[in-house]
């Protein structure tokens, strides 16, 4: 029965890891994408992700800012704890206000962090 258990959550890793997500480019280039696509697996410590509503992400990721207007986004934590409410996460208050400035109502478009991240380019 465990060895069942431990196959079946192996099976379930791998597909989670080999999920797209796209991060954010840290040094892009005038002609550059802002985002680029990679695997899951490939995500590391201090990435910048851009989420979609419904998609699903790792419980640990600290949002910046949302296309909703608190900033707050609701998280399924059904797969770790069994629990099927959804909790809330938020962003600060400072980062939400910068970062969602001029930002479109369907959470394409955030002008305020494009900016923010070419201008790193020149530090």
């Amino acid at each position: 029965l465990a060895a069942f258990d431990d196959k079946a959550r192996h099976t379930a890793d791998r597909h989670t890891n080999n999920q797209p997500a796209r991060r954010i480019v840290q040094w892009p280039s005038d002609d550059e994408d802002l985002l680029e696509t990679i695997p899951w697996r490939d995500v590391q410590v201090g990435d910048m992700l851009v989420v979609k509503s419904e998609e699903e992400f790792p419980a640990d990721l600290i949002p910046l800012t949302s296309s909703s207007g608190e900033g707050t986004c609701y998280v399924s934590t059904a797969n770790l704890d069994g629990e099927t409410n959804l909790k809330v996460k938020s962003a600060t208050a400072k980062t939400h206000a910068l970062l969602s400035e001029g930002a479109s109502a369907d959470g394409d478009n955030f002008p305020m962090l494009t900016r923010a991240v070419r201008a790193c380019r020149h530090l």
